[in-house]
C-alpha cells in the first residue's frame, strides 16, 4: 500500500518560511527597537495579524508566537509517498526517490544530481554527484575502487615540476585494488600547470578568485545588514533615557561597523587588482562579474584550467606496513621493505638503495656509483675509472685514466690511484 506523509512547504516566499523568520530574530536587542521589524514581518505573513497589547517584551512575544503556530494552518503543496512491498519499500518525493530491501540489505537513492547505491552482501558502494563520484567493490578477499572529481577548481594547481601533491588535492583515482590487506595498487592524479606556465601564479589566480567571489558576497550581506540595522535604530522610539542612550550607542556601533566595511572593501579591491594583473601576465582577462559571483568565477576557471593545466599521475604499489613503492610521472620512485629493513629511491639522476642502513648501500649520481657491503667490501665506479677494496687496504685494486694499481696487505703496487 501507499502512505502519504505531508510536509510543510519550505520555499522562499512561502507562508511557512515567513513564519519561520519570526524565530530567527535578534533577541539580544531591546524589544522596543525590534518592534518595527516584527510588525513588518507579521504584516508580510498576514495583514490581519497584529501584536496584542499584552506583548511587551521578548518573553510575551515568544508565547504569542507559539500560540500563532498552533492556530495557523501552513500550506501542504508538496507530499511524500511511502510504498511498502513484501521485501522492500519505496520512498518517493518530488525531488528524491529511494528504495531499500531489509532482507537483501541493498538499496539505492537519487536526490537531484546525486545518486547512491549500497549493497552490504555484495559489499558494493557507489556515489555519483555533480562534482565527484566513486565506485567501491569490496568482496571478502579483495577490494577495487575508482574515484573522479568533476570539479577540479577547488583543488590546488601545482608547478609543472611537482612530483606529488597532498592527498586532499587528488582529483582522480583509478584501478585501486587490494588483496587481504597484503597487497595494494592504485593510480592517483592531481593538477599541475602546463610546461611554460607559472604554476605559482596560476594557483594564486584560482585561490584568490574563489575567495574574492565569496568575500564580495559577505561584504554585500554586511552592507544590507548594516542598512537594516540603521533603519531599525532610526525607527526606534526610546521609552526612557536609558533606551535613548542605548540608541546613541547603537548609532556609534553602526558607524564603527561601516568604517570596518570600508576598510575591508579597500582590501577587496586591492586584491582584485592583483588577480587581474596576474591573469593578464598569463594572457587572460577576467570580467568583473567573476569577482562578484561564485558561479561566474567557476565558469572562468573551467576555461582557465582547460588551457593552463593538465593531470599528473602517480602509481602506488604494495602495502604501507610491509612493502611500498611509489612511482612518479618522470620515472622517479621510492620504495621500502618493512620500513628500515630496506629502502631505495630515484630522484632525477640520483639513485640510492640500502639494507639495514649501512649493511648494504648503493648510491649513483650521473656516471658515478658507490656500493658498500659493510664493513668488508666497497666498490666505486666513475665512468671508465673504478676501485674495489676489501677491509680498506688489506686488498684493493682499481683503474684511473687507464692506469691500474692498488694495495695488498697495505703494501701498494702498480700506479697510485
Amino acid at each position: 500500500g501507499a502512505k502519504e506523509i505531508y510536509n510543510y512547504q519550505d520555499t522562499p516566499g512561502s507562508t511557512f518560511r515567513k513564519f519561520r523568520d519570526l524565530s530567527h530574530d535578534n533577541w539580544n536587542e531591546p524589544f522596543t527597537a525590534a518592534l518595527p521589524r516584527l510588525n513588518k514581518k507579521l504584516k508580510e505573513l498576514d495583514p490581519e495579524i497584529k501584536l496584542p497589547p499584552e506583548v511587551r517584551d521578548w518573553n510575551t512575544f515568544y508565547l504569542f508566537r507559539r500560540e500563532l503556530a498552533e492556530k495557523y494552518q501552513f500550506s501542504t503543496d508538496t507530499h511524500r509517498k511511502l510504498v511498502l512491498f513484501p521485501f522492500a519499500f519505496l520512498d518517493s518525493e518530488p525531488d528524491k526517490k529511494a528504495w531499500f530491501s531489509p532482507i537483501l540489505l541493498t538499496g539505492a537513492e537519487k536526490n537531484g544530481r546525486e545518486s547512491r547505491f549500497t549493497s552490504i552482501p555484495l559489499m558494493t558502494f557507489s556515489r555519483t554527484a555533480k562534482d565527484d563520484g566513486y565506485l567501491a567493490v569490496i568482496p571478502p578477499l579483495g577490494y577495487w575502487n575508482s574515484y573522479e572529481s568533476r570539479n577540479n577548481i577547488d583543488k590546488a594547481i601545482y608547478t609543472s615540476n611537482t612530483r606529488w601533491a597532498s592527498e586532499h588535492n587528488v582529483v582522480r583515482e583509478k584501478n585501486h585494488y587490494a588483496l587481504l590487506g597484503l597487497f595494494y595498487r592504485g593510480e592517483h592524479a592531481f593538477t599541475v600547470a602546463r610546461s611554460g606556465i607559472d604554476g605559482t601564479k596560476a594557483e594564486f589566480i584560482r585561490k584568490e578568485l574563489l575567495q574574492l567571489s565569496e568575500r564580495f558576497k559577505r561584504l554585500e550581506n554586511r552592507r544590507k545588514n548594516l542598512a537594516e540595522r540603521r533603519k531599525n535604530t532610526e525607527e526606534w522610539k526610546p521609552a526612557n533615557k536609558i533606551e535613548y542612550y542605548r540608541k546613541m550607542i547603537r548609532f556609534e556601533e553602526l558607524k564603527q561597523e561601516e568604517e570596518n566595511i570600508v576598510k575591508d572593501e579597500k582590501k577587496y579591491f586591492a586584491a582584485k587588482d592583483k588577480v587581474k594583473a596576474a591573469a593578464k601576465e598569463l594572457g587572460f582577462s577576467i570580467d568583473d562579474r567573476c569577482f562578484n559571483s561564485r558561479k561566474e568565477a567557476e565558469k572562468f576557471l573551467a576555461e582557465f584550467f582547460s588551457k593552463v593545466t593538465e593531470l599528473r599521475w602517480k602509481e602506488d604499489i604494495g602495502n604501507g606496513i610491509f612493502f611500498r613503492k611509489e612511482k612518479f610521472y618522470n620515472g622517479d620512485y621510492n620504495w621500502h621493505l618493512l620500513g628500515v629493513l630496506a629502502k631505495g629511491e630515484k630522484n632525477g639522476d640520483r639513485e640510492s638503495s640500502s639494507v639495514l642502513h649501512l649493511l648494504y648501500r648503493h648510491r649513483k649520481e650521473g656516471t658515478r656509483s658507490e656500493t658498500l657491503f659493510f664493513p668488508f667490501v666497497s666498490h666505486v665506479e666513475d665512468g671508465e675509472n673504478h676501485r674495489t677494496s676489501f677491509l680498506w687496504r688489506v686488498f684493493s685494486i682499481g683503474k684511473r685514466n687507464g692506469k691500474i694499481g692498488g694495495h695488498l696487505l697495505f703494501i701498494p703496487f702498480g700506479e697510485k690511484i
